[in-house]
């Protein structure tokens, strides 16, 4: 907003200088006529008559001639100021316009960036999936080696609870033969006993 605020101040001082130039250049065109026609008639006079008030007549017309041209000179040397300034106000606007074009441009690179930042994002999207496959698939194989390792550990587990099982039975089969000793040595005692008790009566009553 501000740059083109710029341009239209600089496009309005652009025609007032330049109108003012046309004024400039009409004006110092009149002063050149109107001289010439004052030296034309001072000439005129001068030739068909001369007397002192003619003298002083033509004198003053020079002088007038004079005044006239160093007018006509002011007149110029201010048209090639405005024109100076109009090349000065041109060139402002050229700089301003490739000013305008330059900024362009860069906002045309920023787009470009952008636009390449966009892309790499989808090129590494992909590239993000491919790692979170990776990654599901080696949780995958964790799992299948777990599984497997239980399902290699189970008929080891099982062949030990077996063999618990079976040294149990053993034991259990130990201590019933021990027992059955135990009883057997329990039922020789007894007759032992009784045996001896046998001959004690045996004796006491033949005495």
């Amino acid at each position: 907003m501000l740059l083109q605020l710029l341009l239209l101040q600089l496009l309005v001082l652009t025609a007032f200088t330049a109108a003012t130039a046309s004024t400039a250049a009409t004006a110092a065109t009149a002063a050149a006529a109107a001289t010439a026609a004052t030296a034309a008639s001072a000439a005129a006079s001068a030739a068909t008559a001369v007397t002192p008030a003619t003298a002083a007549t033509t004198t003053t017309a020079a002088t007038a001639a004079a005044a006239t041209a160093a007018a006509l000179l002011l007149l110029l040397l201010l048209l090639l100021l405005l024109l100076l300034l109009l090349l000065l106000l041109l060139l402002l606007l050229l700089l301003l316009l490739l000013l305008l074009l330059l900024q362009m441009l860069l906002l045309l690179l920023l787009l470009l960036l952008l636009l390449l930042l966009l892309l790499l994002l989808l090129m590494l999207l992909p590239i993000l999936m491919v790692l979170l496959l990776l990654l599901l698939q080696l949780l995958l194989l964790l799992l299948q080696l777990l599984i497997l390792l239980l399902l290699l550990l189970l008929p080891v587990l099982l062949l030990l609870l077996l063999l618990l099982l079976l040294l149990l039975l053993r034991l259990l089969l130990l201590l019933q033969l021990l027992l059955l000793l135990l009883h057997q040595q329990l039922l020789l005692l007894l007759l032992v006993v009784l045996q001896l008790l046998l001959h004690c009566y045996c004796y006491y009553y033949n005495s």
